[in-house]
């Protein structure tokens, strides 16, 4: 039976359990749920919008943690590396937050970039291709909350790197003069085929 997107990010929770988490020393609570759904704030932010969300046990009446992974995320890879993050918060003490005692567990985990907007590392892409591999393509499609509702004169084309999922978005124009590079990585970055057809609405959130 396939699952459905829910099952697939508290099975890939707990294949991160045994593969990552626990051989560092930092096996994780049983009370942990995961779901698809907005931040309480920020969720659907233009200029710049909270991907994933963390609350504590004592939030919950039947005292699970609660994460909440970002539906405007449609690839496997990027939900993987933000539920990595809100992993990490579930470990750590109420109130920690982005500190350096977080930083420090991100990195660990394979985390890189600032605190607050962190990514896969080489290391951790591999790690997370190999259990997505095994479990399947994650079953959601990228949702856009605030797709204008006139058609759009300019279709904004997504740009992946195909070794750490870092994305933009790129208009055809420009990715007619060149295709962009990850700036991590320094190689180039993977992208939508342009429609000739002007198809519907695009999406102006940051992925």
């Amino acid at each position: 039976m396939s699952k459905n997107r829910e099952a697939w990010l508290n099975e890939l929770k707990d294949r991160l359990h045994v593969a990552l988490f626990e051989p560092a020393g930092n096996p994780l609570p049983g009370n942990l749920r995961i779901s698809v759904g907005f931040p309480p704030r920020g969720g659907t932010s233009l200029r710049k919008p909270i991907i994933g969300g963390c609350f504590y046990s004592d939030a919950s009446d039947d005292r699970q943690f609660e994460i909440f992974i970002s539906p405007t995320i449609g690839d496997g890879m990027r939900a993987g590396d933000v539920l990595v993050h809100e992993l990490c918060h579930a470990l750590l003490p109420k109130g920690t937050k982005h500190n350096r005692t977080f930083a420090k567990l991100a990195k660990k985990m394979g985390l890189d970039g600032k605190p607050t907007a962190t990514i896969a590392s080489p290391e951790l892409s591999a790690k997370l291709r190999e259990l997505i591999a095994d479990l399947g393509d994650y079953p959601h499609a990228e949702l856009h909350p605030m797709a204008p509702h006139k058609k759009q004169t300019n279709r904004w084309l997504k740009a992946a790197c195909p070794e750490c999922s870092y994305t933009v978005r790129v208009s055809k124009r420009w990715l007619d003069l060149a295709v962009p590079t990850c700036p991590i990585h320094g190689s180039e970055m993977e992208h939508d085929a342009p429609e000739e057809d002007g198809g519907g609405g695009g999406d102006e959130d940051a992925a």
